[in-house]
């Protein structure tokens, strides 16, 4: 009968959307009737007393808000439209539809702190494109104290279908510590704790100290896209972190001072450009990039360079950072018609 049609037919359509990506959540409904909250991060819980560290931006059921930075950074701002309002009781008539779908689709959330030690950038990637955190997260951020970057606090999300973003986002104004907040389904709160806490720099077993050149930094070197930036001192160095920049040079025959001198191209902008790109793929192996600030005796100012921490290929996936490097490339250099010789 037409009921049973309409069963086969919803069967097949989720059974093809599980084929192209079977991450996607897929929420069933009656007539399209659903919380637009369930789908959609469309509100934001009023701002906090002044002693709380900021505004939360946060309105999932979680152990920890975060709060906005002085910076801003990557975290979204509130404004006054995305306030939700109160009821007549003086509860957020919101809320209590939130609690129910994060109920429902049996959403857990769990917040990790570490104070003693900075993260391993190397097991930190590990941990964030790990294959079961990627397909059970729906929700990550937090704020992190690496090794190699620690004046600055570096902000990391995940969203979506693993989705990242990372961001340096000022200097610490006071004591650096490292906290995360997870939300997702599927996953053992105290399993994430665990593996969370051994990113520590103590706690990795595969950091190597001074300058070793780790497995698949060869990859990178034989790119015409990118730079190694080999003169990088020990105190620079001390987890074997390899830095290297998209500059495009050796593509397209300009050096880099002629790049950003007479093409009036941004190469810093460009670097980040392409961090982002690679963090915001939803490739697997999941890939991920960090960058940071440093200034070397060659360079008259500090310069973004990407972070290679080793491993098998850089960012997990070496297909998906030349493959978004050709295209950051193509952007910025998209008025570029005339060659160093001048023909």
């Amino acid at each position: 009968d037409d009921d049973d049609d309409d069963t086969r037919a919803a069967d097949l359509v989720e059974s093809r959307i599980q084929f192209y990506n079977s991450d996607a959540v897929i929420h069933k409904t009656t007539h399209c009737h659903i919380p637009l909250s369930a789908i959609l991060d469309v509100d934001v819980p009023p701002p906090t007393d002044s002693t709380s560290g900021g505004n939360a931006i946060t309105h999932e059921s979680s152990q920890m808000p975060v709060y906005i930075s002085a910076t801003g950074g990557s975290l979204r701002r509130p404004t006054s439209s995305s306030i939700a309002k109160k009821t007549s009781k003086g509860t957020n008539a919101n809320t209590t539809l939130l609690t129910h779908h994060l109920k429902r689709d049996q959403f857990t959330s769990v917040s990790v702190t570490i104070e003693s030690e900075p993260l391993s950038l190397l097991q930190l990637q590990n941990f964030i494109c790990s294959p079961p955190l990627v397909q059970n997260l729906s929700r990550m951020k937090g704020v992190l104290w690496i090794q190699g970057m620690e004046d600055y606090r570096c902000v990391l999300h995940l969203s979506g279908r693993g989705r990242l973003g990372f961001e340096l986002d000022g200097k610490w104004s006071g004591p650096p510590t490292s906290t995360m907040a997870f939300i997702g389904s599927n996953f053992h709160p105290h399993e994430i704790k665990t593996n969370f806490s051994h990113c520590t720099v103590n706690n990795s077993k595969t950091v190597v100290r001074g300058i070793v050149s780790p497995p698949g930094l060869d990859i990178l070197q034989s790119c015409p896209e990118f730079q190694i930036i080999e003169n990088v001192s020990e105190t620079e160095n001390l987890e074997c972190l390899h830095y290297f920049r998209l500059t495009g040079s050796e593509v397209y025959g300009y050096t880099e001072d002629e790049i950003e001198r007479n093409l009036r191209i941004d190469t810093d902008e460009m670097n980040i450009d392409l961090a982002d790109a690679v963090n915001a793929s939803v490739d697997r192996p999941k890939a991920f990039l960090a960058y940071k600030r440093v200034t070397l005796k060659d360079w008259s100012a500090p310069k973004v360079v990407l972070c290679y921490a080793g491993g098998l290929e850089p960012a997990n996936n070496k297909e998906v950072l030349v493959r978004e490097a050709t295209k950051v490339l193509a952007v910025h250099f998209r008025n570029v018609q005339v060659c160093p010789c001048g023909t």
